[in-house]
């Protein structure tokens, strides 16, 4: 029996996980948070605590196996999807590959219940009489989650709130962009470790690969953009493998270079 679990989510924005700017795949943002914890084991930790702990929303692709469903199902003992969502981060069950952003669950049936003489919400329980197997694929973390975490923690400087603007000023004409995403985009920009400088030697390569690789993806009819939505463009074409600039091995586009190139070409799109 194969179930697909499709959100992992709450209230009011359901559908975060089809932003890749918002709902991040586990390894690049656990390279985000390794920015502030300097190292993968505590980076690892911090990631799952909060999804576990429901502090970061997750969203997964999930296959569910059960074997013998007849009996699990006289029995009671069938794992549904609310169970999944709420008990699959188990640490003696579920294990993560954070390459991949991929995780599989192998133990006993995950199953909700409620105790008849405490009127608390339904809770967590495994249930050894069956046992079943989760895969988790393409899994996500909702990054301005993370982002709030790492400040409550201490871990991260909280961004700082734009000043209001005048109320005689006319507002610029610009491309609407949802609030989340200016959030996001303000979060990750102020996300930049302070003893993490980068040298002008390193600066002027990364901008002649953005030159390069700006020139591929938009020929000479470049768009103002947000240095997110440039990111992001770059990222997809990494994924597709569309371009041909020679890239170093493991090379990422940085949001902060991105930023610097737009600036620097009077095409970095300001919402006010």
């Amino acid at each position: 029996m194969v179930e697909i679990v499709r959100d992992h989510s709450t209230p009011p924005d359901p559908w975060w996980f089809l932003n890749p700017e918002v709902g991040r795949l586990a390894k690049p943002e656990l390279v985000f948070v390794m920015q502030w914890l300097w190292h993968e084991k505590p980076a690892k930790e911090f990631l799952w605590d909060g999804a576990a702990g429901g502090r970061i929303r997750w969203h997964a692709e999930i296959e569910i196996l059960e074997d013998d469903p007849v009996f699990k199902t006289r029995a009671g003992l069938l794992t549904f999807n609310t169970a999944v969502n709420r008990g699959l981060l188990h640490p003696d069950y579920f294990s993560m590959d954070w390459g991949a952003s991929e995780g599989v669950y192998t133990g006993p049936a995950i199953l909700l219940g409620r105790n008849p003489e405490c009127p608390e919400p339904e809770g967590v329980f495994y249930d050894g009489r069956a046992s079943v197997r989760i895969t988790a694929r393409l899994m996500r973390f909702h990054h301005g989650d993370v982002v709030r975490e790492l400040c409550r923690r201490g871990l991260m400087p909280r961004p700082p709130v734009p000043p209001p603007s005048p109320a005689t000023q006319e507002p610029s004409p610009s491309i609407p962009v949802t609030t989340e995403e200016l959030q996001e985009e303000r979060s990750a920009e102020d996300a930049i470790p302070p003893s993490a400088p980068v040298s002008k030697a390193r600066k002027g390569k990364q901008e002649r690969l953005l030159e390069s690789i700006a020139g591929e993806i938009y020929k000479e009819n470049m768009p103002l953009l947000l240095a997110s939505e440039f990111q992001h463009a770059i990222e997809q074409a990494l994924k597709t493998k569309t371009l041909t600039t020679p890239l170093p091995p493991h090379w990422v586009p940085e949001l902060t270079a991105c930023r610097r190139f737009l600036i620097k070409r009077n095409k970095l799109r300001v919402v006010r």
